[in-house]
């Protein structure tokens, strides 16, 4: 009889701790995309406003130089720039 509650009292132990981590698991992920989509906002709007000002001061034949400097940064793999009809006209 009290192996057969201990046995229960385990088992819903170990359901309740894989109940937990899973949350916490999924919790962490979410965490983690939410803050990779900011800094990627960031990183872009970085970008944005240097080559708008490259232009504004006339530089932006350097803007080269300062995409490939971007790319050096840890985890950043590349950058892109995509112009507008805007800027092609």
């Amino acid at each position: 009889m009290k192996r057969k509650l201990a046995i229960k009292y385990i088992l819903a132990f170990s359901v309740t701790i894989l109940l937990i981590f899973g949350i916490f698991i999924y919790t962490y992920r979410e965490i983690a995309v939410e803050n990779s989509k900011k800094e990627t906002e960031l990183v872009a709007e970085l970008v944005r406003d240097t080559l708008t000002s490259y232009m504004i001061m006339g530089v932006i034949d350097k803007r080269d130089i300062f995409l490939g400097r971007i790319s050096e940064i840890g985890h950043i793999k590349n950058v892109r720039v995509v112009r507008g009809e805007s800027v092609n006209k």
